[in-house]
């Protein structure tokens, strides 16, 4: 354990997370469900939420031996319905000429070994309390390329904790050599931290070794990672917490080479090794979200932002900025102009103005948004449904516009595009996406938002 939690008494151990927080949020009914991964599969899709697609279910005995093994596609993953802890799955990769199934670690499986595994799952020997259980088969999901240097054979997953609706807590879970392939912090997978505002991974920690800093089959750095979708990743988070009735769920997300966030599970009782993982407790997250009053996804994704930014960094080692501050910022051109900007916490993404993105060299990314027509001004229940509309109506418009994002206004939300942007600020080189003011309306052509001031503390009284 680290010294940070050697010395804390913060961190929230099961007893506590289970009176104070699942017994009073997780009604038993959602227990249940959330328990049983075929229920919770079909929910979820009744919900327009992406999850692995079932091949075949085996209920009894009967359905075991007449089952059609032909069936199966050369790739599959094996798993009892109420498997506890990655127990009892089996992931096979293809087929070898001798027709036999490939598992991890050239182990080979012919259709008796397969059946055997079936009969375990049949007999609960992998299931909560040994209960009697179903066995299914479902799609083997691919490797993304973007962990495809830090994850060993197996595929990593995401675990967001969610409370409220609100997601306090992330990892990453990378498969080891010593976990043989599997995401699994106590067969020896690692946990990773990621910080909720950016997708941007921050400490590492394993129950073998301890801390980490690379991963120990490759050497390569397990901080600093970009976790592409994150937004995606956090919206279907909520989403899957909400549809299937929990209060306090730890949602599994896996990021498919093909398909992007697909999940995996939805857990009532999520462990608590996500706090080695991030240096930060749960409790204290917990605390900031309890009794909030969240009545959207949207929301629940807003709060989270806009609570925990990385917030591991000490007071003494963040730089002290004024309201008013000088940056070099570097225009599409790649040359740098030097600019006085305004510091605005209360403003969650940085925003330029029109006129500025045109100096900046934006203009052609402005005349191919002219071909559409933006919305100026939407109501709150709107704003969801007009963001995701013109996200899917700027793909391919022109390379500069990565994103689109509906900003309030008072009780109102304007929609803004938003372009690609690096600039200096205190020393500190900062490479971010920036909303344009497509009115024109700010009293400054550039302020900075407090998503790009992690690390700083803003002092209203610093003049120079």
């Amino acid at each position: 354990m680290s010294e940070f939690f050697a010395k804390s008494s913060r961190v929230l151990g099961m007893n506590a997370r289970n009176l104070r927080y699942i017994r009073p949020n997780n009604k038993r009914s959602s227990i249940q469900l959330a328990r049983n991964k075929l229920a919770t599969k079909e929910r979820l899709l009744k919900h327009g939420l992406p999850t692995a697609k079932i091949f075949s279910e085996i209920h009894d005995r009967r359905e075991l031996f007449e089952f059609d093994w032909s069936s199966l596609p050369p790739s599959f993953v094996l798993k009892p319905n109420f498997g506890l802890g990655g127990n009892g799955i089996l992931i096979v990769y293809g087929k070898n000429k001798n027709n036999q199934w490939i598992g991890g670690s050239n182990e080979f499986y012919t259709e008796d070994d397969l059946m055997m595994r079936v009969s375990n799952i049949l007999d609960g020997n992998y299931s909560i309390s040994n209960i009697p259980d179903i066995a299914y088969f479902e799609e083997r999901l691919k490797l993304s390329e973007e962990f495809k240097h830090v994850s060993y054979k197996g595929i990593p997953d995401i675990r967001v904790i969610v409370f409220n609706s609100v997601p306090i807590m992330a990892m990453l879970r990378l498969p080891t050599k010593s976990s043989s392939g599997k995401a699994n912090l106590h067969m020896g997978g690692i946990g990773v931290g990621i910080d909720l505002t950016t997708g941007i991974t921050t400490y590492a920690a394993s129950k073998h070794v301890g801390e980490l800093t690379v991963h120990p089959d490759y050497n390569t750095s397990l901080r600093g990672l970009h976790i592409n979708n994150w937004n995606e990743i956090l919206r279907i988070s909520v989403e899957a917490q909400r549809a299937v009735g929990l209060g306090y769920a730890g949602v599994d997300i896996v990021i498919d080479k093909q398909q992007g966030p697909v999940i995996l599970e939805v857990n009532a009782h999520p462990g608590l090794e996500i706090q080695n993982a991030n240096q930060t407790t749960l409790r204290d997250r917990l605390e900031r979200v309890a009794g909030l009053n969240i009545s959207s996804v949207v929301k629940g994704v807003k709060v989270c932002k806009d609570l925990f930014s990385n917030d591991t960094e000490t007071e003494e080692d963040k730089a002290v900025i004024g309201v008013y501050e000088s940056i070099e910022i570097t225009d599409r051109n790649n040359k740098q102009q030097a600019m006085r900007v305004r510091i605005d916490t209360g403003l969650t993404s940085t925003t330029i103005s029109k006129d500025l993105a045109r100096r900046l060299g934006f203009q052609d990314a402005l005349t191919a948004l002219d071909s559409i027509v933006l919305p100026s001004i939407v109501s709150a229940s709107d704003a969801r449904q007009v963001e995701e509309s013109f996200q899917h109506s700027i793909k391919g418009l022109h390379e500069d516009i990565v994103d689109i994002v509906a900003v309030r206004s008072g009780d109102k939300y304007t929609i803004r595009p938003k372009v690609s942007l690096s600039f200096v600020l205190g020393k500190k080189n900062i490479s971010t996406q920036v909303a344009i003011a497509m009115d024109n309306k700010l009293s400054h052509p550039i302020i900075i938002g407090r998503r790009d001031l992690a690390g700083f503390l803003v002092n209203p009284t610093k003049t120079k």
